[in-house]
């Protein structure tokens, strides 16, 4: 903080004169109250409990409250509780740690000292115990332009200057003085609590991003990635990525923790309704997922609805896929030798869409207990598959696969399981 010094200009009043003409000096102020400073400021959302969620275009009432918190007077400089305490008032936003101030405007004039018998002396007025002001701001907004336009999380701070006299006494006709050099007196901030505040845009979505990794399969969480959230609008045309990525503000910036979802450093996920392009960077490579103006589904009034983006580095991992094809299963055979059971499984891609390998056949829920996949490839979420196709390979729409199903069933009571598809989306 920065201590608030004074310019004093001296006005000398000889002993004699005191004497004669200004026999009311006789009356000194009572002893001030416990603690430094004895006043204090206190900021207050209206109505009473308010969330600090505010939507954009949204009035923003606020109450500030100047307090003298000590059971005795206080003495400080004359007109104090005729100031404009709103203008203490700083905003901060807190992607950018830009601040606001009201500082064009003058809070605290210059004030003049005199000397009575070589001691400085400033003119003064007395607070009493329990003194109290409360001033309502209408709309925060009108203070601070830049809440009626840009949506984000801010903090409202208040940081008012104050100087109190620990001495002072009662001089006829100049009223109360008070003693500038004390060396107890309190020159300084008086700080308000901070207030939290984040503006929504009226149409937006909170965002979530997951980054993953597809060398394994499954595929894994990747955590410690730094991710950032740009306006389309603000990417050149000729800039890649990486050049976005090292050069622009992001609209949201964030890391990934352990389950590779990204924590935003501004504390607040929404977005305006506009085209963005999420970008994350992991080990040198770049990655991204495009967020669509208006026809996104998680776009929702007053910034309600969810907006779920994922980005993967690595190959695209498979994924389910039977709402997009057709399984059956040919005659079982039956070898007496290896008690083993043989299911033809033919996988037709009945959809629109064109796949790709590896497409694999995973089981679930094999019964009778002690039965067993004895010509698995591997396993997907804790379920033997089969590889119906290698990866890379076109799953084109209309095409049809075929796999032999191998189970070992020792005691030989009826099979029963559950399949499920996967390949990979392109």
């Amino acid at each position: 903080m920065k201590r608030l010094d004074y310019l004093f200009t001296a006005l000398k009043i000889k002993p004699l004169v005191c004497l004669v003409g200004l026999l009311g000096l006789l009356c000194q102020a009572p002893a001030w109250g416990a603690g430094p400073a004895g006043l204090s400021v206190n900021l207050y959302l209206k109505p009473d409990g308010a969330s600090g969620q505010i939507a954009l275009g949204t009035p923003i009432e606020m109450l500030l409250v100047v307090k003298n918190e000590t059971a005795s007077q206080l003495i400080t400089e004359r007109d104090f509780s005729k100031k404009k305490f709103y203008l203490s008032l700083i905003l901060v936003a807190s992607e950018s740690n830009k601040v606001y101030t009201l500082a064009e405007q003058d809070l605290h004039a210059m004030m003049s000292a005199f000397y009575i018998a070589g001691r400085p002396m400033v003119r003064a007025e007395i607070l009493p115990a329990g003194w109290a002001k409360s001033v309502t701001i209408a709309d925060l907004r009108e203070l601070f332009p830049v809440l009626k336009t840009k949506p984000g999380a801010y903090v409202l701070k208040a940081e008012l200057p104050f100087l109190r006299f620990q001495w002072g006494f009662v001089l006829n006709p100049l009223g109360q003085p008070g003693a500038a050099d004390h060396p107890d007196n309190f020159n300084g901030i008086l700080v308000a609590k901070p207030v939290s505040l984040n503006v929504f845009p009226a149409r937006g979505a909170a965002l979530s991003v997951r980054v993953i990794g597809s060398a394994s399969v499954p595929a894994v969480a990747l955590p410690q990635v730094e991710v950032k959230v740009f306006r389309q609008a603000d990417i050149p045309a000729q800039y890649s990525l990486a050049d976005a990525f090292a050069t622009l503000d992001p609209v949201l910036a964030g890391i990934t923790d352990f389950d590779g979802n990204t924590t935003w450093q501004s504390g607040s996920r929404c977005l305006l309704n506009d085209d963005y392009t999420v970008v994350a960077e992991y080990g040198g490579d770049y990655g991204q997922a495009a967020i669509a103006r208006d026809t996104e589904p998680g776009w929702q009034d007053a910034c309600s609805g969810f907006i779920e983006k994922q980005i993967v580095f690595g190959p695209p991992p498979p994924q389910p896929v039977d709402d997009l094809v057709t399984v059956s299963y040919g005659r079982v055979m039956y070898n007496r030798r290896t008690g083993e059971y043989s299911y033809t499984a033919t996988i037709v891609n009945n959809s629109a869409t064109d796949l790709q390998g590896p497409v694999w056949l995973a089981i679930a829920n094999l019964l009778p207990a002690g039965a067993l996949i004895t010509n698995a490839d591997g396993e997907v979420n804790g379920n033997p598959y089969i590889e119906a196709l290698g990866s890379g390979v076109a799953f084109n729409s209309g095409q049809t696969l075929s796999r032999v199903l191998i189970i070992k069933n020792p005691s030989r009571y009826r099979i029963t399981f559950e399949d499920q598809v996967w390949a990979v989306i392109p």
